[in-house]
């Protein structure tokens, strides 16, 4: 959650708004002199006990009492949970097609009955609508769903809607689901002769993108065997800048791939958005490479723990149009087992550019995600299916 609290004669002007776009109860020590508004500046009704609801759009207030005295209303009061949903994309276990993987969360202490309604480009790929109807959900209870898709859908990119509506609520949940695919590799070089096979549409897409293709391109490529994660950039980039000898972190050219290991750790989580790869965790890793001054590549093998650990089967090739990266990772490295063909992982690809549109600060080209995640939430990353 997010807040943020400001001084107007005297009075305080605030704005709220829940991060994750879970949806939120917040209940003030006391609810005197407070009004509330939605992010349209219509004036929205306190509950009995003068709480409000907050969820992914904006709330605004105002209370007839300076900052401090209204900081500490919000610190006596109480922030709960509602109900939430996080959701994958996911191979289908039977072996062909797409499932849903699909996480309801009752975040109160008392049983909710909910409907789910699926909308946006997948919406129509489910057989049973109905099965989502008048669900009882207990009270702090997770339920999982694997919901099969009849068909499967074209493009990389898939929008999806999932509308749940309760007794006493009602919130949208808005996912892209983002898709590239890893092919059965002899190595690195099989990889790169492939080709990338990641969508790369949306990646200029959002304020602030003043380059042309030719001034930066990022396409990436990824590839396994029983033993490593084979992972590949070709940029193309009209200025290259590399790196000293170690990987800063906010200076010159870099290529982070982003990976929600399947560890022992994550699946005995009691977590469960952390089992799903939706929430950021221990076992999270961060495959750092970069260009280096005189030639040759240096990589990085970043943990969620804090630890980081050299790569040193990094290599560059310089290209007409700028230049190639290329790793092996072993598995082991990642804390896990090879995932076997129709598996998946959590998994992103993010690039950066230090001549971008600001040349003190590295510009930075997610493929999946964009502006609106933080680089460390798998919640913004897309699914990278093992063929």
């Amino acid at each position: 959650m997010t807040l943020g609290l400001f001084e107007k004669g005297g009075q305080t002007v605030g704005v709220v708004w829940s991060v994750d776009g879970r949806l939120l109860e917040i209940r003030p020590e006391t609810a005197g002199g407070w009004q509330v508004y939605d992010w349209c500046g219509n004036k929205l009704a306190l509950g009995k006990d003068g709480s409000f609801q907050v969820d992914r759009f904006p709330r605004y207030f105002t209370v007839a009492a300076p900052p401090a005295q209204v900081a500490g209303m919000l610190d006596r009061g109480t922030v709960r949970g509602w109900f939430n949903v996080d959701a994958r994309l996911v191979p289908a276990p039977t072996g062909t097609g797409f499932a849903l993987n699909l996480l309801l969360h009752n975040e109160k202490e008392s049983l909710q009955r909910v409907s789910i309604i699926l909308g946006g480009r997948l919406g129509g790929f489910f057989a049973n609508p109905a099965e989502l109807q008048n669900l009882e959900i207990q009270g702090k209870e997770n339920r999982r769903l694997i919901l099969l898709l009849t068909g499967t859908p074209g493009g990389r990119v898939l929008d999806l809607a999932v509308m749940a509506r309760g007794t006493d609520f009602s919130i949208d949940f808005p996912f892209t689901f983002s898709l590239a695919a890893a092919q059965a590799a002899a190595g690195l070089d099989e990889v790169a002769g492939r080709g990338p096979d990641f969508s790369t549409v949306t990646i200029r897409t959002g304020p602030g993108n003043r380059m042309s293709p030719a001034d930066y391109t990022p396409r990436f490529e990824a590839g396994y065997d029983a033993v490593n994660l084979y992972l590949a950039a070709d940029i193309t980039d009209d200025l290259l800048s590399p790196v000293p000898g170690n990987i800063p972190g906010e200076r010159h050219d870099q290529v982070h791939f982003l990976i929600a290991a399947e560890t022992a750790e994550r699946r005995s989580s009691n977590n469960p958005r952390e089992t799903l790869g939706r929430v950021a965790s221990r076992s999270d890793c961060f495959v750092v490479l970069a260009p280096k001054a005189g030639g040759g590549a240096a990589a990085e093998l970043r943990r969620g723990d804090g630890t980081v650990e050299k790569i040193e089967s990094a290599s560059f090739t310089a290209t007409a149009g700028g230049y190639r990266l290329a790793v092996a990772v072993p598995w082991e490295k990642l804390g896990m087992a090879a995932p076997k063909p129709g598996s998946s992982l959590v998994f992103n690809a993010v690039a950066f550019d230090a001549d971008g549109v600001n040349p003190d600060w590295k510009t930075e080209w997610p493929w999946a995600g964009g502006p609106e995640f933080e680089y460390a939430n798998p919640a913004g990353w897309g699914e990278l299916l093992f063929r």
